[in-house]
């Protein structure tokens, strides 16, 4: 997996505003206030990604409707048929 750090460099060059990391060490921080790009530490960077895009995009997550079927036998056809009444209801849109 690739690190996102390795990356600062080249992604302020290309306009980035802002960085996120975990590693305040990696650059230094005339390295920021000479390009004027924000730098922003976090304890978790997967964790920040996902906090600041469920922020951004309005929290879609928490719009969601989720049912689960488990069990043996019988879960296919319990979820056609919860599909079909959801269509009916018009609460889902296909899928």
């Amino acid at each position: 997996m690739a690190d996102g750090h390795n990356h600062i460099s080249a992604a302020v060059s290309k306009g980035a505003k802002a960085v996120v990391v975990e590693n305040d060490a990696l650059l230094p921080d005339s390295f920021f206030m000479h390009t004027g790009v924000v730098k922003i530490v976090v304890g978790n960077t997967r964790r920040a990604l996902a906090v600041m895009s469920a922020n951004y995009f309005g929290h879609p997550a928490r719009r969601l409707r989720l049912i689960g079927v488990t069990g043996t036998n019988g879960k296919t056809t319990t979820t056609y048929l919860i599909k079909q009444l959801f269509r009916i209801e018009h609460t889902i849109d296909g899928g």
